[in-house]
Parts: structure tokens; C-alpha cells; sequence
């Protein structure tokens, strides 16, 4: 009885999607714990899935599965269908033709598994949300390539050697889909290159009547992933809280050395910006770094950026929203005019993390507007890897 019963909801659900547990109740006539009891088999026999959270949970048949792979403008996205309705998607942007390429032929290998991908996409669904389709695409990728997999294995035992492989494999999963939503990792010189955040905030800025104004952006590592800090994240959050200058010495050290330096060649970088400090510290990382680079690179160009001082003035970290925080910006910081040659023309400015992007895409469009030929690139110690605006908090 409970079978056939059980097999009554499915169908009800299958010819009358967006159902409700008040509704099955009111149509059954059967208890709702006894509804709830049914729907949960359901859940686990793939045979229906769910959305949005109580109290208003709405329940769909599952049925055939397709994935569609379209590119338009660089942004390639994934989208996961169940009888055409769309489940969930994933985009990315995708520099390299051979790579999409890449892609979808095992994209299409992987449609071929459809009972794997969803055992995979039902595991963990409830603990990885953002960008589950692609985080589980990406697990069955990489571990399906040995050289992929070698090099995360060196981005995590370099990021997160806390991570315990064989315990936490769901906090794994989510890691494989943030090593391949960062546009490009540069394993050779353990850099990234993560002009995606940079394009994906587009859309955002044109809200608040701005562009984006940087030409390239690179991390030094990222910030953190859920509730799991990176190393570089420790350190700096104990250089900024402790103010140990040998500490700081170390931390400088580690992140300007051989990587920094290809970085400068690579880009032909004549000119360096770093980006002031706002927060009032005993010792001001931004200005070390500054004085430390003028003593090991005296053959490049340095513009100085400085601070002012204006009533209701916030430090960026304290600002929401990202129009506010353009808005802040153009306030916060001014650019030593004097201190900027016409001869430079590929420029790296400097700072600590990368988040919202406000603060160094306003610091490059006032450096365009006296030099609007030149290139930016910036370099940052951390930076966010998710899509759109965000803020590093906690540092």
C-alpha cells in the first residue's frame, strides 16, 4: 500500500510540477508526516528533486537529463536539465578554445554516465550549493586526467595543507570546482591568473555607471573557500593583527620572490603602484612592501597614491555595497601627479586582497585618465575567487 501510494505522489508530482506538501496533503488526504516520509524516499531514489527552502519547498519529477555548453563573448556556460526544465548552471569564462574544446567532449562522455553525474550532483548537493553543477563536473574531470590532478594536488598541499584527502571529500569536491573557476592556474610559477573575477564584476559595475579599468589581475593565492582559510590568509590575518616585524619580513619575503619576479618580465612591467593602506595600523603593510621594493628594483618607476581626509571618511572594508564603495574610493584615494611619468606604460599596482575590486579599478581609472594609453595589471597577496562582488572580510 505505501508503495502504490508513494508511486500515486510521484505521478501527481510528474503531471503537476511546483508541488507542495500542503497540497499533496490536501489532494492524498493522508497525513503530512506521512507525505514528508514519502517524499524523502523520493529524494533518495533520485526519482524527484526540490527547490527553495522551508517553509515554501517545491517538489519536480527528475526524468531526462541533458547538458547544454553554450559560449557567447568568452562566458561559457553549463546548464543541467531534467525534462528541459533547467536544474542548475554553472558558467565560467574560458580564454582557450582548445580547453572548451576539452571539455565537451568529456562533457559529453559524462551525459553518456548520466547515473554517475547524478549520484555525484545528489550527493552533495546539500553541502555545496554555489556552483554545484560545476564543482561536480570538475571533480569527474580532474580526476580523470593525471597531469590535472598532479597539479592540484600541488595547489592544495601549497593552499590548504590542512585538508585531510581521505575525510573531507565533500570539502574536496568544492575545491576541484574552485581550481577551474579561477581562470588559469600558473602551476609553474604558483601564481594565478584570475582576469575572470575581473570580467565577471562587469555587469555590476555598469549599474553603478563604471567599467572595469584593469587590463589583467593576478593572486598570489586565494582568500578562502567556505569556512576553510588558506594559509596566506592565516599569515596575513596574524601579520595585520600582530604587527611583528619579523613576521612581516617573512611574509614580504615568501610572496615578492621568484614568482614576483617573473611576473614583472613577463608583463614588462616598467612602473609600479601600491596601493596605500586605509586602516590605521602601527605598521603599515602597503608602505613596506612599497619601501622594500624601491631597494631591490630602483630601475622601475613609482607612483604615489595618497589618502585624504574628508568628513564621513570610512575605511573601504567598512562600506557596502559595491556602488558605495566606488563611490568611497573616488573620495578615499588621489594620485600624486607629480610622481607619474608619460614614459610608463605597463603598470603593476599592489595590494594586499582583492575582494570587490573597487578600490583598485577606481585607483586605475583615475591612473588612465592622466595616462590613457598605459596597461594595468594588478597583483594581489589574496584575492576572492567567487563570481561577482564580494568582500574579504576578517583581515
Amino acid at each position: 500500500m505505501k508503495t502504490n501510494t508513494r508511486e500515486l505522489i510521484l505521478q501527481h508530482i510528474t503531471n503537476h510540477p511546483k508541488m507542495d506538501v500542503h497540497s499533496l496533503h490536501q489532494y492524498f488526504w493522508i497525513s503530512k508526516e506521512m507525505i514528508h516520509r514519502h517524499l524523502k524516499k523520493l529524494l533518495i531514489e533520485w526519482k524527484i528533486y526540490k527547490e527553495w527552502t522551508p517553509p515554501k519547498v517545491l517538489y519536480y519529477a527528475t526524468g531526462g537529463t541533458s547538458l547544454d555548453i553554450v559560449r557567447e563573448d568568452g562566458l561559457t556556460t553549463f546548464t543541467l536539465k531534467h525534462n528541459g526544465k533547467v536544474i542548475t548552471k554553472a558558467e565560467k569564462f574560458l580564454k582557450k578554445w582548445y580547453l572548451l574544446g576539452r571539455w565537451k567532449e568529456y562533457m559529453q562522455q559524462c551525459i553518456s554516465d548520466v547515473e554517475h553525474i547524478l549520484d555525484l550532483h545528489q550527493q552533495w548537493w546539500q553541502s555545496i550549493k554555489p556552483n554545484l553543477l560545476y564543482n561536480t563536473f570538475a571533480q569527474v574531470y580532474i580526476t580523470s586526467d593525471e597531469v590535472l590532478q598532479d597539479k592540484f594536488d600541488a595547489y592544495m598541499k601549497q593552499n590548504f595543507p590542512e585538508i585531510n584527502n581521505d575525510t573531507d571529500s565533500w570539502v574536496l569536491l568544492r575545491f576541484f570546482g574552485v581550481y577551474l573557476l579561477l581562470d588559469q592556474y600558473r602551476a609553474e610559477y604558483g601564481l594565478y591568473d584570475a582576469s575572470s573575477k575581473l570580467w565577471s564584476l562587469t555587469s555590476e559595475y555598469k549599474t553603478c555607471q563604471d567599467k572595469v579599468w584593469l587590463d589583467g589581475l593576478w593572486y598570489n593565492g586565494v582568500d578562502k573557500i567556505d569556512a576553510h582559510k588558506s594559509h596566506n590568509y592565516m599569515i596575513m590575518e596574524s601579520v595585520k593583527e600582530f604587527q611583528d616585524k619579523a613576521e612581516i619580513y617573512d611574509y614580504y619575503t615568501q610572496s615578492f620572490d621568484a614568482r614576483f619576479d617573473w611576473l614583472l618580465q613577463d608583463l614588462e612591467i616598467d612602473t609600479i603602484l601600491v596601493v596605500p593602506n586605509n586602516v590605521t595600523r602601527q605598521i603599515s603593510f602597503n608602505e613596506y612592501i612599497q619601501t622594500q621594493l624601491k631597494k631591490r628594483y630602483p630601475q622601475l618607476k613609482f607612483i604615489s597614491t595618497d589618502t585624504n581626509t574628508f568628513v564621513g571618511r570610512k575605511p573601504q572594508k567598512k562600506v557596502k555595497g559595491i556602488c558605495n564603495r566606488i563611490e568611497n574610493a573616488e573620495k578615499l584615494f588621489e594620485i600624486d601627479v607629480l610622481s607619474v611619468q608619460k614614459s610608463s606604460k605597463n603598470i603593476l599596482l599592489i595590494d594586499d586582497v582583492f575582494g570587490s575590486g573597487a578600490t583598485i579599478n577606481t585607483v586605475t581609472k583615475k591612473l588612465k585618465t592622466i595616462l590613457p594609453d598605459c596597461i594595468c595589471h594588478w597583483f594581489a597577496l589574496l584575492g576572492s575567487y567567487r563570481k561577482g562582488f564580494d568582500v574579504v572580510s576578517g583581515i
